[in-house]
């Protein structure tokens, strides 16, 4: 389905290649005043009894169409004073080649061993009628690589001309106030969760991708809504209810990672202030990234955007 890439980082032909500004003169900020917000929020602030550390954790759609993008000053001037900004995947985003490599099948497999001949008749018939290529050039392009590329292709299809990155718009600021930036995990732990499922879920995931329609069009609609909304219970009930590969394997793609991430940020908050930015579908329900952090002693406050 098409709203799927709310769900990775790695969107090989969305945020790489999207330039950063080489500009590294840092700024002088005051830090922000902050608001409490209602139980609807992207942005939530993290601070623990005893401590003077405070931290907050945003949640992002890593590609979104241009007219649900919004990035106010808040943001801004949070990352800017923050001693660190942590994404999913850290520096390795803006590294395109690891990616490829990462997405390349093993030698003497090719991407139609997924497939049966009319699942392969519709990925051609796909790429012809959306990318406007012949079986040969989509052959040459991706007869190498794992199901996943064609995933991230589909899913950002229609975007790429009329999107942003949360992304690259958090990285350009981090990279001009000269804050280090770090990853919740590595793109080698990420791309596994996709080598672990099976053949046939794997081919499913492409079928789904790429069958789009009305439907589809409509669940996007309804997700880019809700994130507008900063809903984030009502994403992650989506997605849970949704009942595809991603609701069945919502164990791999969402509840084991957040439990993976959650002593890994208590490391990086430990005497830092940080900034986090995770996809907002790992924020909400009782195992999200926030209450899994209320249940680690830490208080967890909404903050107005």
């Amino acid at each position: 389905m098409k709203y799927i890439y709310l769900l990775s980082t790695l969107l090989i032909f969305a945020n790489f290649g999207c330039s950063q500004s080489n500009e590294t003169k840092k700024e002088e900020v005051i830090r922000p005043k902050l608001e409490e917000g209602t139980k609807n929020s992207l942005l939530w602030m993290v601070t623990k009894e005893n401590t003077q550390d405070t931290s907050f954790v945003f949640g992002t759609m890593h590609l979104i169409q241009k007219e649900y993008f919004f990035f106010p000053d808040l943001l801004k001037d949070l990352i800017k004073t923050s001693d660190k900004v942590v994404l999913e995947v850290g520096d390795d985003i803006n590294n395109p080649l690891k990616a490829m490599a990462l997405l390349r099948l093993e030698e003497g497999k090719s991407l139609f061993d997924f497939f049966n001949e009319k699942q392969k008749d519709s990925i051609l018939e796909w790429a012809q009628s959306d990318l406007g290529m012949t079986e040969e050039s989509f052959t040459t392009m991706f007869g190498q690589m794992k199901p996943f590329a064609v995933v991230s292709l589909a899913s950002a299809e229609d975007m790429l001309s009329d999107s942003e990155s949360y992304e690259q718009t958090i990285m350009g600021i981090q990279k001009k106030a000269e804050i280090p930036l770090e990853g919740l995990e590595t793109l080698e732990e990420q791309m596994g969760i996709f080598d672990d499922l099976t053949d046939e879920e794997q081919a499913t995931m492409v079928m789904d991708a790429i069958r789009g329609g009305d439907d589809a069009d409509q669940q996007l609609e309804d997700m880019l809504r809700m994130y507008q909304s900063q809903n984030i219970d009502s994403m992650y009930l989506m997605i849970h209810d949704e009942g595809d590969v991603i609701a069945d394997k919502e164990s791999e793609f969402l509840t084991n990672r957040n439990l993976k991430w959650i002593p890994r940020m208590e490391t990086l908050m430990d005497g830092k202030r940080v900034f986090f930015a995770v996809g907002a579908a790992h924020l909400g329900g009782e195992q999200g990234v926030l209450e899994l952090l209320r249940e680690n002693g830490y208080t967890v406050t909404s903050i107005k955007l």
